[in-house]
């Protein structure tokens, strides 16, 4: 990653939009050569160190779009330092899925409102029958998930908006953090 994100800065001063879609679920080899999961290594610590590479290049009017997922379980701490393996596929996907949307709201806290807006995003749910929408940001038909975050990433910086999940993430008022699951 921070190959990466040294060719990204060498070449480009700014970035509007940063969108982290990576997605191992089932791989035949599980472990890094440094012993971590590569479920947590590519789902949620890839775009973890990426973001942290980038972020002084996106600014206030830019956003952070994190893809996680709706199959997402309890997160075992011991798993995401690589102290214990996990050998079924979808656990440790839904583990690293949750702990890349925990990171978001985290990353998106601590940035106080001096920083991009920081999104963790299902794209499976936002499909027309599955959507819930507290904005007229996405309202109107979004035939597929994709132009669905294709409308995140590229509509104007959207205000006192707010997207929340069903278990609203703490009452988050007028915070620029907006979480679609």
């Amino acid at each position: 990653m921070a190959r990466l994100a040294q060719a990204v800065t060498e070449k480009h001063t700014q970035y509007d939009v940063l969108i982290n879609n990576a997605g191992v679920f089932k791989t035949a080899e599980t472990r890094t050569q440094e012993g971590l999961d590569v479920r947590f290594a590519v789902n949620t610590l890839a775009p973890y160190l990426l973001t942290q590479k980038l972020l002084p290049l996106i600014g206030t009017a830019g956003r952070v779009i994190n893809v996680s997922s709706a199959g997402q379980s309890t997160v075992d701490p011991d798993a995401l330092a690589g102290r214990v393996s996990l050998s079924d596929d979808f656990t440790a996907y839904a583990q690293s899925k949750l702990a890349l949307t925990m990171w978001s709201l985290s990353l998106a806290l601590s940035l106080n409102g001096d920083g991009p807006a920081i999104i963790a995003v299902n794209p499976g749910s936002l499909l027309g029958t599955k959507i819930r929408v507290l904005t007229p940001l996405l309202s109107g038909a979004c035939s597929n998930s994709y132009a669905a975050l294709l409308r995140l990433a590229t509509q104007p910086k959207w205000g006192q908006s707010q997207f929340t999940s069903s278990a609203d993430p703490g009452g988050i008022g007028s915070d620029p953090i907006y979480f679609v699951t």
